[in-house]
C-alpha cells in the first residue's frame, strides 16, 4: 500500500508539472513558428521584388522608345516630302537629309539619351535620295541603349523608313514609246468620245417653264417628251430641266438622265466601246 501511495504522488506531481510548465512550451512554439513566417516572408519578397521593378522599368523603357521611334518617322517623313520637292536639282545627299533631320527633331525638344550616340548616332547613309524610279528612299537607322545588360547585347539596333515620289516632272517619251491617246466612256455607256467637251457626256442644264413645253426644242430642232427615270413624278412650281443636245425632259434635276459618270481610259481599252457620231470617234 505504501509503494502504490509513493507511484501515485510521484504521478501527481509529474502531471502538475506538465500543466504548469505547458505555457512556456506553447509560448516557444509560436516564438519560433513566427519567426519562422518572418523568414520565408523575407525570402519571398527578395525574390519577388527585383522581378517587379524588372517589369515596371522594361515598361518604361519601352514606351520610352516607341516615343523616339514616333518623334524620329516623323521627322524621316517631313525630311522625305521636303527632298521629293527638290529632287528634279538632282544634287541631294545623305548629309543633307540628315542635317534637315536633325532640324525637324532639335524642334521637338526630345531627350535622346537613349540613342547610342546621342543624336550624333543617327545615320543616314542608308538612303537613296534619288533612285531609278525617281523615288526619295530615306532610311535612318541607330542603336537604342539598353537599361541593363543582361544577355550580353550591346543594343536594339532600329531601322526607320520613309519613301516619296519625287517631283522631277513627266516626259512622254520616257519610257521608250508614244503617249496612248485617252478617250473618254460614261459609267453605262455604249461609245467613247475623243473629248471630254463633247455634247453628249458634257451636258449644259437649263430650267424651262412646263406650260412652254410644247414651244421648246433642242439645237437639232427636236420636241423634248417626258424622261423615262423620272418623268411620272409631279413636276415641281412648274419647272422642267432639259438640256440643248437631249430629247427628253426632266422634272428634277438630280436625275440620273442629267448625269454623267465619265470615265477616262486609254483607247486600248475600248474595243468594246463604238466611237461617238458626235465628237467623230
Amino acid at each position: 500500500m505504501l509503494f502504490a501511495r509513493q507511484n501515485r504522488k510521484r504521478y501527481l506531481q509529474s502531471r502538475q508539472a506538465l500543466f504548469m510548465g505547458a505555457p512556456e512550451i506553447l509560448h516557444r512554439l509560436r516564438a519560433s513558428l513566427c519567426t519562422s513566417a518572418r523568414g520565408s516572408m523575407t525570402v519571398e519578397a527578395a525574390v519577388i521584388l527585383p522581378f517587379v521593378l524588372f517589369v515596371l522599368l522594361s515598361m518604361m523603357y519601352f514606351t520610352e522608345a516607341l516615343r523616339i521611334q514616333r518623334q524620329i518617322q516623323d521627322a524621316a517623313v517631313q525630311t522625305s516630302l521636303h527632298m521629293s520637292q527638290y529632287a528634279y536639282k538632282g544634287d541631294l545627299t545623305q548629309i543633307y537629309a540628315y542635317g534637315k533631320i536633325k532640324d525637324y527633331l532639335s524642334k521637338s525638344e526630345q531627350d535622346f539619351s537613349m540613342i547610342k550616340g546621342g543624336a550624333a548616332g543617327i545615320s543616314c547613309f542608308l538612303s537613296d535620295t534619288l533612285d531609278d524610279a525617281d523615288r526619295v528612299d530615306l532610311v535612318v537607322s541607330y542603336t537604342l541603349k539598353l537599361p541593363y545588360n543582361v544577355i550580353g547585347l550591346p543594343g536594339i539596333p532600329v531601322v526607320q523608313r520613309a519613301c516619296t515620289r519625287g517631283w522631277t516632272g513627266y516626259e512622254p517619251d520616257a519610257y521608250g514609246k508614244e503617249e496612248e491617246q485617252i478617250v473618254y466612256v460614261t459609267e453605262h455607256g455604249t461609245v467613247y468620245h475623243k473629248t471630254s467637251e463633247c455634247s453628249h457626256i458634257d451636258l449644259t442644264v437649263r430650267s424651262a417653264d412646263y406650260q412652254n413645253l410644247s414651244s421648246l426644242r433642242n439645237a437639232e430642232g427636236q420636241k423634248f417628251s417626258a424622261c423615262e427615270k423620272c418623268g411620272g413624278k409631279p413636276i415641281l412650281a412648274g419647272r422642267i430641266f432639259i438640256t440643248n443636245t437631249g430629247d427628253c425632259y426632266h422634272t428634277t434635276s438630280e436625275c440620273s438622265g442629267l448625269k454623267r459618270g465619265v470615265l477616262a481610259i486609254p483607247i486600248s481599252q475600248a474595243a468594246d466601246y463604238r466611237p461617238c457620231s458626235r465628237c467623230g470617234g
